[in-house]
């Protein structure tokens, strides 16, 4: 099992705000399956020195730097992107047509499909 200390750094500078995990000791099975849900698995293995050391141009939101989409691995890069296909219906109303845009543009370079019935193409 992990701890909160595991992954509650991320948490606080993570593409998605997270505010419904309580510091307790133990993460449970279910606490983890929220945390793979949001990506913060994948986010966890992103250390904040890699993370600094991306382009604005890499994330999904550059001016926010939120919603990491060019990673340094193209494996790390089409995880991160299917996540964010994935997981799109999370993004906050106001950022959707931008982060939609920038997911496709993630999605065409890696040979990722969005699927027409996906949210991110009703902001395309």
């Amino acid at each position: 099992m992990k701890t909160v200390d595991d992954f509650i750094s991320v948490c606080e500078s993570n593409i998605i705000n997270i505010t419904t995990i309580s510091k307790k000791e133990i993460l449970d099975d279910e606490d983890i399956f929220v945390l793979e849900a949001y990506g913060l698995a994948n986010e966890a293995k992103l250390s904040t020195a890699d993370r600094n050391a991306l382009p604005n141009s890499a994330f999904g939101l550059p001016a926010e730097r939120k919603y990491p989409l060019f990673l340094k691995t193209k494996e790390e890069s089409m995880s991160h992107i299917k996540n964010a296909i994935q997981f799109f219906h999370f993004c906050p109303e106001k950022d959707r047509k931008q982060l939609a845009k920038n997911i496709e543009k993630a999605a065409k370079e890696h040979d990722i499909e969005i699927t027409e019935n996906s949210l991110v193409r009703k902001y395309l």
